[in-house]
């Protein structure tokens, strides 16, 4: 089976104008990650995850530099800080490309986008990682947040995290100077008390920005969809966004 490339089309607005470097297709879970087929996809797989290939990464960004010294990238990979991706028993593949970079004269801006659980898992670990992330670069990090309920991030199949743990890593994050930011979203299984009680996460753990998406689940095995529930459901979820579009505004303005 030919192997099929790992694309993230990111919302507008979020990351325009910044240059994608591919570093690999594949995430930790052994699913497709395309498009917004997300790690819970059933996609076929195309193969194991592969080495990032640092030193062709690095002709790649040095040559968009040259043109561009204040360029931006975008580093695509499902969950840069992938703690299942070992190069040794003791050394994540993120850990050698941090490493290599950092000791790089140039000094990029990197974004990148992983999970609560691998962020707070590699950050709360020592002191100085947080250190290590800036050196080499990356000045930005998305975060699949999604909702502050812990219950509704279980629905959605999210790798499991405290929500004291990420403030936790959100504090080192800002102290090194690095921009955490959230991906979350407006879901017909949200309540009212749901929806606030991410818009307090929010504001007590202070991201740099946030991106809401909408999500519409339906039941298994349902065979028509029920438009007299849809409709509430619409009105529903409008009503969700449209508190967590203003929550965006007054956040994403500050930047």
């Amino acid at each position: 089976m030919k192997e099929q490339n790992y694309s993230y089309e990111w919302p507008k607005g979020v990351m325009d104008g910044y240059v994608p470097i591919l570093l690999d297709n594949f995430c930790s879970w052994r699913k497709c990650f395309l498009g917004y087929g997300g790690c819970g996809s059933n996609r076929p797989v195309f193969g194991k995850c592969e080495i990032w290939k640092i030193s062709k990464i690095l002709k790649e960004i040095k040559k968009v530099l040259m043109e561009n010294s204040e360029t931006r990238f975008f580093l695509e990979t499902p969950n840069f800080f992938d703690r299942h991706k070992r190069l040794t028993e003791d050394a994540f593949q993120f850990q050698k490309f941090l490493t290599v970079v950092g000791r790089q004269k140039f000094q990029p801006y990197f974004s990148v986008q992983t999970t609560p659980r691998d962020l707070i898992y590699f950050v709360n670990q020592e002191e100085k990682n947080c250190s290590l992330i800036r050196r080499a670069g990356i000045q930005e990090i998305w975060l699949g947040v999604e909702s502050a309920n812990r219950e509704l991030r279980d629905k959605y199949f999210k790798p499991a995290f405290d929500n004291a743990d990420l403030e936790k890593a959100m504090l080192k994050l800002q102290v090194a100077g690095i921009a955490g930011c959230y991906y979350l979203i407006a879901s017909t299984d949200d309540t009212h008390e749901t929806i606030l009680e991410t818009v307090d996460f929010v504001r007590k753990t202070k991201p740099a920005k946030i991106c809401p998406f909408d999500a519409f689940h339906y039941l298994g095995g349902e065979h028509y969809v029920d438009w007299k529930n849809m409709q509430t459901n619409l009105a529903k979820v409008a009503n969700y966004q449209a508190i967590l579009k203003s929550l965006a505004e007054e956040v994403n303005g500050k930047v």
